[in-house]
């Protein structure tokens, strides 16, 4: 026996259509739901990624202001420590000459005086006399080979010796004072 078909051949296509169009409703409907969810755990990790740069510029911010404080600090103590050196230079270049005079005294022989003394930086010239040669001697052992000496003057020189009619000495002497030493700087 044949089949017979009952619904004519319209029917049949527009019923392939429709169910057609139901599957593709579906396929629609399921898709759309994926992209939504996917649309959704977008959003919320753009939420959390914006809240978490929020912090994150917020301690930016903080950090950088702290940085800014120190800066400052750090540019004040430098300038500070600049001027500190300076100023331990210049005062380890300067010679307390009262204390240089009052010592050069103390060493010296009796029998020998000075006379027209200039001091020029760390260099101390003088004219002087001696009664004897034996002072002259005293003066030159006193300021080079005693502890005191060798502390006050690091170099001493008799330019000229003359002796006159009645035997006493004339000389010119030259001697490089030593420059004290502060703590913390060369010289």
């Amino acid at each position: 026996m044949t089949d017979i078909n009952l619904l004519p051949s319209e029917d049949k296509v527009s019923e392939k259509l429709s169910s057609f169009q139901k599957k593709l409703t579906a396929f629609s409907v399921v898709v759309l739901g994926v992209v939504a969810v996917f649309t959704i755990a977008t959003l919320v990790m753009f939420t959390a990624a914006k809240a978490q740069e929020s912090k994150l510029n917020e301690r930016v911010g903080v950090a950088a202001g702290e940085v800014s404080a120190e800066q400052l600090t750090e540019e004040l103590l430098t300038v500070v420590d600049k001027k500190t050196e300076s100023a331990t230079k210049v005062i380890a270049s300067r010679m307390l000459y009262t204390e240089v005079l009052k010592k050069t005294a103390e060493l010296m022989p009796l029998g020998v005086a000075f006379s027209n003394l200039k001091i020029d930086g760390a260099t101390m010239s003088a004219s002087a006399t001696a009664a004897t040669s034996a002072d002259v001697a005293n003066l030159v052992s006193s300021f080079v080979t005693t502890d005191e000496g060798e502390k006050l003057f690091s170099s001493m020189s008799i330019d000229s010796l003359a002796t006159d009619a009645e035997g006493k000495y004339t000389f010119s002497v030259t001697m490089q004072v030593n420059r004290p030493e502060i703590k913390g700087v060369a010289n």
